[in-house]
């Protein structure tokens, strides 16, 4: 009988290379990703780098993410590459209590969350591209991380049809306060600071391309600026 664990509490970590598969760098210059996953949720985490040296700091940013969601992580499953279990990674580990556990090349199975959750956020993310071909290429890290937070909201078959965020909230997803929306679709804002004058508009027009809670992310198509 497999030992069911609470959200969190066993994560798998995995890096992707997005620069290459794409062909350009992303928006402000992320050349890749890591994909955290947690299998007893669903959940999917998604960070960009720009080297992959930022390991270290992007690890101490989802542990600190899950435990301001009201959870502790024990286990983080990595491959075996040097920069997932070096000393700076093994500090942070050591300030949330984690053990880092390095995965064999040998085994992929035993990483086989993480890898999954890398094929299932580019099969989301090239989807979501096609339908928005007036986006430039660099629009993928965007596309990357929003993915993510659909699948919070998306039932999963091997969760007895509950998605993610039900599994850890309790209650079904809101889809209309998590700001689910189609990803490119060209929305009106508010800038910052309102309008220059007193009769000057007080919206502008943009495309949405993601959300980071609480806010919106809006690319502005004059100077491709969010």
């Amino acid at each position: 009988m497999t030992k069911k664990f609470p959200p969190y509490h066993r994560i798998y970590a995995d890096g992707y290379g997005g620069q290459n598969s794409m062909g350009a760098e992303s928006y402000q210059g992320a050349k890749g990703g890591f994909v955290f996953t947690c299998p007893s949720s669903g959940t999917i985490k998604v960070k960009l780098y720009a080297t992959s040296v930022q390991f270290p700091a992007i690890l101490y940013q989802v542990l600190q993410e899950i435990e301001a969601e009201g959870y502790g992580c024990r286990e983080v499953y990595v491959d075996t590459f040097k920069v997932n279990f070096s000393t700076a990674a093994e500090e942070v580990a050591a300030m949330f209590k984690v053990r880092i556990v390095p995965v064999s090349s040998g085994t992929p199975q035993e990483n086989a969350y993480a890898e999954s959750a890398v094929r299932t956020i580019a099969a989301m993310s090239r989807s979501l591209l096609a339908g928005a071909p007036h986006l430039d290429e660099s629009c993928w890290g965007l596309s990357d991380v929003y993915c993510a937070a659909i699948v919070e909201t998306l039932p999963q078959q091997g969760h007895d049809k509950r998605s993610p965020h039900e599994i850890k909230k309790g209650y079904l997803p809101d889809p209309e306060v998590l700001f689910i929306h189609v990803f490119g679709c060209p929305v009106q804002y508010e800038p910052h600071g309102g309008a220059l004058h007193k009769r000057g508009r007080k919206t502008e027009w943009g495309y949405f391309v993601g959300v980071q809670w609480p806010m919106v992310l809006v690319l502005r198509p004059e100077d491709r600026k969010s």
